[in-house]
């Protein structure tokens, strides 16, 4: 419910200008929020008493306690004034959000939201077929598509399974300094992508980073994969886990991309989600598509996972 309600809310808010840049800033906060998450993981992996799970999961307890009281002092938006006709504290809620922005800007600003709410205020009128219908289905399509490639980039097992991967094949190496470090720079790209995004567009952001990662996954399934040097067949035993075992340096190179992979992940893929799905819609129909956006990615997500423990464990 959060995510459905804080991208249009961060997109009715900011300035058109730099709509992208603001909206950008989730992926920003989340892949901060993973940094920490690593870092704590990372402390607690020496730790074999209670306290090692104790705190992970107190701390997943706090944070929404800190988002409730800040929600306390967050106003609602112009947009939302407007559809319930309280245009005097619309026009007070976007005075506020644009302190220092000349009055002609602020009028203008506040007719066109006007014009927008009126559209707005007969969504609850159009039936949930009205995405499927006419140009409005391309427009849905496109929403959803980008958010749903997440899940089938690979950034599932990236996420959820980074730790005992990059195990696996980087050795000796510590997996949680790995985890970390892919953690930051997944941070990284998501600040350079917030920037990336208005100066290249989105399309062209969307076909350079998609090119990327799929040359950086085909990269990785064929240095963990090599081609068997015997006659027999090989029973599948931990591949990815022996291959690195038995060449160092090809273990390194996988971890490497894996890193590589979390920032153009973050610079194209996070911003691109959230920005196009809160911009390709029609203003009557931006929250119904918001929550079909997330309702289909909470059903990708749910399918990617449930089929990721069978194809990558070890014997399948």
């Amino acid at each position: 419910m959060f995510m459905i309600l804080s991208t249009p809310f961060l997109a009715e808010v900011a300035p058109s200008s730099i709509r992208g840049l603001v909206v950008g800033t989730s992926i920003v906060l989340i892949d901060f929020a993973v940094v920490v998450t690593a870092g704590i993981n990372w402390g607690m992996s020496t730790i074999t008493g209670p306290l090692s799970y104790r705190l992970p999961l107190g701390l997943q307890v706090a944070f929404p306690i800190f988002l409730i009281i800040g929600f306390l002092f967050i106003d609602d938006s112009p947009t939302s004034y407007l559809i319930k006709s309280q245009d005097q504290k619309a026009e007070q809620c976007l005075r506020s959000l644009r302190k220092g922005h000349d009055e002609v800007e602020i009028r203008s600003e506040l007719q066109a939201l006007k014009a927008q709410s009126a559209l707005r205020a007969e969504e609850v009128k159009i039936p949930l077929s009205a995405l499927f219908k006419g140009v409005n289905l391309r427009r849905t399509l496109l929403a959803c598509s980008i958010p749903v490639m997440q899940s089938m980039s690979g950034i599932a097992f990236a996420t959820n399974y980074a730790t005992i991967f990059l195990k696996q094949v980087a050795g000796g190496s510590n997996p949680y300094v790995l985890t970390l470090g892919l953690a930051l720079l997944a941070l990284g790209g998501a600040v350079a992508g917030i920037f990336v995004v208005d100066w290249m567009g989105r399309r062209t952001l969307a076909l350079y980073s998609f090119t990327i990662i799929f040359l950086i996954d085909l990269a990785i399934g064929i240095l963990g994969f090599p081609p068997h040097t015997h006659g027999h067949h090989h029973h599948i035993n931990n591949h990815s886990n022996s291959n690195s075992n038995n060449n160092p340096a090809m273990g390194k190179a996988i971890a490497a991309l894996s890193l590589l992979f979390a920032f153009f992940f973050a610079a194209g893929f996070g911003p691109l989600a959230y920005i196009v799905s809160s911009e390709m819609p029609t203003a009557r129909l931006r929250n119904k598509t918001n929550a079909l956006v997330f309702l289909c990615v909470a059903c990708s997500t749910t399918v990617v996972l449930n089929i990721l423990p069978f194809i990558s464990r070890p014997n399948a």
